[in-house]
């Protein structure tokens, strides 16, 4: 077994553990009372919550198909969606949804899409993602701040209380502060040399940051990509503008499937549909600092807190609407997801185990040491490029072991291009 596959064993295993955990703190008081509430759901609204579920995992294909569409104008939209089915499972079982991406571009290699253009695709899919987190964020806190501050409550963990609005605006903070950050690094140079420099060195002093070289090089390589795939985008427009209307409809989906829960369990709810959505967007926002695979018990404590005033019944109720939530928004992907990944043909298996951020990291350097030797003849704005020696030292073995597997995907496409033509 090897390093990469122990790694995944031991993130399933943390999360069926924290599982259970949560499922404890859920069914504690009165299971018996739960399970009664559940098994009397009005089966309709339950397949509702499927059905929306089915939506949005289509929506995320239907992203990936039109971005992918950029560099392959065949793509298939059922490859797309296999593609997000995959990345779903991966972003489930590892710890901050830090393994899906990685292995979603070893499929789209498998898939006919060099992997320098699938490290494009997935950050430019990341940016899209963050602009409509922090819009929906800010349309949130605008319109239905002071009525969710009146019903959500505080929870005590470790001897330590916590206020749910205030870690709401807190996770809010720091997605704001990485789109904002991007922008600030990739279009201004005094705050790069600034942050890359003084703030780096600073944070090494202080025994945050071990290897502020490495660090360095993360944060050259994350802005320089940003700003040749936010270019992109925004040469782009209608795509652009299409993709955030598509994500921003996906993520009311999911943030309405707690209402649609109430309404299958029949609770008279003290608010209407639109309040429901924003607590879910801050329950969505406070879950988004969880480093445990799927946010695993996290996501069901803030749940709990945040909703037991929005329904306006018991403490069982409450909980049977949390068990619902997490297995359609949740558990109902992840099985999805694992479906698809191990029966799908171009799945990749065996690279799978090698993902981690890491990895991830490493593909968009090797795609901005493409990028570069492609616009040689072109003016670029340099941002402190990061030297080609040091792509090379950092990054050698990897290129090795990536060389023969990626050689051995695009053969696969073309003996599949083949046999379709005869």
């Amino acid at each position: 077994m090897t390093k990469q596959q122990r790694k995944y064993l031991i993130n399933i295993a943390l999360l069926i553990a924290v599982t259970a955990l949560a499922l404890f703190f859920v069914l504690k008081d009165d299971p018996t009372a739960i399970f009664e509430a559940i098994a009397k759901a009005d089966y309709r609204y339950l397949i509702l919550a499927g059905a929306l579920m089915l939506v949005s995992f289509a929506i995320d294909g239907l992203i990936l198909t039109i971005l992918a569409r950029l560099y392959n104008r065949k793509y298939k939209y059922y490859k797309g969606f296999c593609n997000g089915m995959i990345g779903t499972f991966f972003n489930g079982i590892t710890p901050s949804s830090s393994g899906g991406q990685f292995v979603q571009a070893f499929t789209f290699s498998k898939q006919g899409i060099k992997i320098t253009n699938a490290a494009s695709i997935l950050f430019m899919q990341f940016i899209v993602h963050q602009i409509v987190i922090v819009l929906y964020g800010i349309l949130t806190f605008a319109f239905k701040f002071s009525e969710m501050s009146a019903i959500s409550g505080t929870f005590n963990l470790f001897g330590f209380e916590f206020n749910v609005i205030g870690l709401s605006i807190l996770g809010f903070v720091i997605n704001s502060l990485v789109i904002v950050g991007l922008f600030s690094l990739a279009f201004s140079k005094k705050i790069h040399k600034l942050i890359v420099n003084s703030g780096v060195n600073l944070l090494a002093k202080m025994k945050i940051i071990k290897d502020p070289e490495q660090k360095r090089i993360d944060i050259n390589t994350k802005v320089e990509t940003f700003r040749i795939e936010f270019k992109r985008l925004s040469s782009n427009i209608k795509i652009l503008l299409v993709v955030i209307a598509l994500k921003f409809v996906q993520l009311t989906i999911l943030y309405s499937i707690p209402f649609v829960m109430g309404m299958a369990l029949e609770i008279n709810m003290t608010h209407n549909l639109f309040e429901g959505i924003s607590l879910a967007s801050f329950v969505s926002m406070v879950t988004s600092m969880v480093p445990i695979p799927g946010a695993s018990g996290g996501a069901e404590l803030v749940f709990t807190v945040m909703f037991r005033q929005f329904f306006d019944g018991t403490i069982p109720t409450v909980n049977a609407v949390n068990l619902l939530w997490r297995g359609f928004t949740f558990y109902f992907g992840l099985f999805l997801g694992a479906i698809v990944f191990f029966s799908y043909h171009e799945s990749p298996k065996q690279e799978a185990y090698r993902a981690n951020t890491r990895t991830m990291l490493e593909l968009e350097i090797i795609n901005l040491a493409e990028y570069r030797k492609n616009k040689t003849n072109e003016k670029e704005v340099k941002i402190e490029p990061i030297r080609e020696d040091q792509i090379e030292d950092h990054f050698k073995k990897l290129k090795e072991d990536l060389k023969d597997q990626l050689h051995e995907n695009e053969l696969a496409v073309k003996r599949e291009d083949e046999e379709k033509k005869k």
